[in-house]
Formats: structure tokens, sequence, C-alpha cells
């Protein structure tokens, strides 16, 4: 079983009104891993049948974020007919997850990866938190508790990081099964407008 969480940020715009900090400068020795592609194409498949699927349905789609959450503008959408936008993302993502492609990793592995994840992160010149220990993520992990993840880090470290940012990242330092999205629609306290 896949266990994810998944943010989907059904309507309204992620903006930020803060001034865009530098990131912070990569480092060159990193190499990624191969499942990152492998997990950003899935992405992008799983984007190609959601847009396809709200199309057939006549609704409006917004193109994904590189790390497979997406926004609908409610913008121009009678009030009437925002729950069956809601309803009807929802209907999609279900339908077309599969269609995807994603690999079902096993918990051990998944942990591997949150690492690379993490070390991709600190290549970007971010540095956090070391991870748990594997035994410990994977007994919290089966047991059903929330688990720890690199951008779980990220986001408490920095919770005012520009969405441009966040994203950018996303594209690079991809997670695998266990996916940690703030709702950047409802900023912290001195963002948003």
């Amino acid at each position: 079983m896949r266990r994810a969480v998944v943010l989907v940020a059904l309507l309204g715009g992620a903006t930020a009104c803060t001034a865009e900090l530098p990131a912070p400068a990569p480092t060159a020795s990193y190499a990624q891993p191969g499942w990152m592609l492998e997990t950003l194409q899935a992405h992008e498949r799983l984007d190609r049948a959601v847009a396809a699927c709200m199309g057939e349905r006549g609704l409006p789609y917004a193109q994904a974020e590189v790390d497979g959450s997406a926004s609908y503008s409610a913008d121009g959408v009678p009030p009437a007919q925002v729950e069956r936008l809601q309803a009807a993302a929802y209907e999609c993502w279900e339908e077309s997850e599969p269609l995807a492609g994603f690999v079902d990793y096993p918990t051990g592995t998944v942990y591997d990866q949150s690492v690379e994840t993490w070390e991709c992160l600190a290549a970007q010149g971010y540095d956090l938190p070391d991870p748990p220990s594997k035994a410990s993520w994977v007994e919290g992990f089966d047991a059903g508790e929330e688990v720890w993840a690199p951008y779980m880090d990220l986001y408490e470290q920095d919770p005012e990081i520009e969405e441009s940012e966040w994203f950018r990242l996303k594209g690079i330092c991809v997670e695998s099964g266990i996916v940690f999205s703030p709702d950047l629609s409802d900023p912290p306290a001195g963002l948003g407008s």
C-alpha cells in the first residue's frame, strides 16, 4: 500500500507577497539518483491524465507543480459550481493516479530515498537537521505515525520560503512515498496579500 500525504490545493491561488530572498548556492558534487527522474516522469504522466479527465468534464485545470500537487482556480467559476469542480478534481486524481506508473517502494527504501532527498537539499545549500535512524523511522512508519520528511524540516526551518523556491527544489530534490506539502495558499503570518 502506498502511503503518502499529498496536498492538492483544489481552489485558490498559492501566492506569497514578500521580497525574494536569494536561494542558497548549490554544491557541484551532487548527482541526482535515477529514481528521482522516474518519479518526476510519473508526475508528468499523472498531470496529463488529470488534465485530460478534467477537460472531458468541461472543467478548468491548472498545470500541476513538479511535486505532483495541483492547483485549481475558482476564479470566474460560479459559486454553485465550485463543489462540482472540487469533486471532479478528486475523481480525476483517483482515476488517474494508477495510470501514472508510480513505483510502490518497500518501507526501508522509502526511508533511504528520503535520506537522498535530504542530501539533495543539502547540495542545494540548505543545512537541515540530521535524519532519524532508519530503525526508528521504519518503526514509526509501520505504526502509522507521522514520520520525518526532509521537506517538513525545510518548512519548519524556513516557513516563509518563497513559493517559487519551494517548487524549484521539488523539481530537483524529489520525494518518494512521503510527500510533505504545506498549503502555500494559507501562508504563515506576514505572508500573503
